[in-house]
């Protein structure tokens, strides 16, 4: 990677950290684009050369996000396990993430963003890129006989998402001490690993 594709990556992560600090001082809707600049230091100017408008910089808030989720740093472990370790990982980043989820209930919630504005074309992808690496997960640990062959393994992989996303919402929303988070977490992966395993 080019040393300016690295610079235009850092400058649009450091815009956008800094224009997610004033969404949740200020929320989505009252947030002007020059008082992201001034978060930042930098001129209004400045925020246009790397974001069209603030629905660009809130889905590269959200995209940051998601990509961590994407990692696939387990493998040297069995896929069922592999799945089950990215499911530890999520619910472990999910006190760190509720100022995001708030910042995201309050875009959705108030409607700021239309249904048909891209950025929910965006975020479905970034939901389906997760469902898909679980599929991964699971044709390959069918492959190898540690997954129930009888799955569906893309419903299967979506339907392990979309419960996830349930339950960190709880989570979140519900202020659940670090305790009864982790007795969730490992009752759905009880419940992940039932179903899954062969």
């Amino acid at each position: 990677m080019s040393p300016k594709k690295v610079d235009t990556l850092r400058k649009r992560r450091e815009l956008a950290a800094a224009a997610l600090r004033v969404f949740i001082k200020k929320s989505y809707r009252e947030t002007r684009i020059q008082d992201i600049a001034d978060e930042a230091g930098v001129g209004k100017g400045t925020i246009y050369e790397y974001f069209r408008d603030k629905a660009e910089i809130l889905h590269e808030i959200f995209e940051q996000e998601f990509q961590q989720l994407l990692v696939e740093d387990h493998e040297e472990l069995p896929p069922l396990q592999a799945l089950l370790a990215n499911i530890r990982r999520s619910f472990a980043s999910a006190k760190p993430q509720r100022e995001l989820t708030q910042l995201w209930f309050e875009v959705w919630s108030s409607k700021v963003i239309d249904p048909e504005h891209p950025i929910n074309a965006k975020m479905r992808k970034l939901f389906d890129d997760l469902a898909v690496l679980y599929r991964r997960y699971i044709e390959q640990g069918q492959s190898k006989g540690e997954i129930r062959t009888g799955l569906d393994a893309d419903s299967t992989a979506r339907m392990i998402v979309s419960a996830l996303d349930g339950i960190i919402l709880h989570v979140i929303l519900f202020n659940l001490s670090s305790e009864e988070a982790e007795r969730r977490c490992e009752a759905f992966i009880g419940m992940a690993r039932a179903t899954l395993r062969e």
